[in-house]
């Protein structure tokens, strides 16, 4: 697919250590990462057939339970192609 977009929606608690948008490589991927309020979206121009883990690093600032974001991957030409992950709750102690 070309054009993906994908939105990860954080926990409360999460903070991004890398504050600042950047390209970034992991997994034999090439994406732009950048960090709103509330979610990390990513935003990849060609992305293979396959399965992938992309990942970054983040910071817990409070204890208690919460619930996790869902993940949403969207393709930006073809809106109908997407799908999301379940949400989960996260206890932090």
């Amino acid at each position: 697919m070309d054009y993906v977009a994908i939105v990860d929606d954080r926990p409360a608690c999460f903070e991004p250590v890398e504050q600042l948008p950047a390209p970034m490589y992991s997994d034999g991927i090439r994406f732009y990462r950048e960090n709103r309020d509330a979610s990390t979206r990513i935003f990849i121009d060609h992305l293979p057939k396959g399965t992938y883990l992309l990942s970054y690093d983040m910071w817990v600032n409070n204890a208690g339970t919460y619930i996790s974001g869902i993940a949403t991957v969207q393709s930006e030409y073809a809106p109908q192609y997407s799908a999301h992950s379940s949400g989960d709750s996260i206890e932090v102690k």
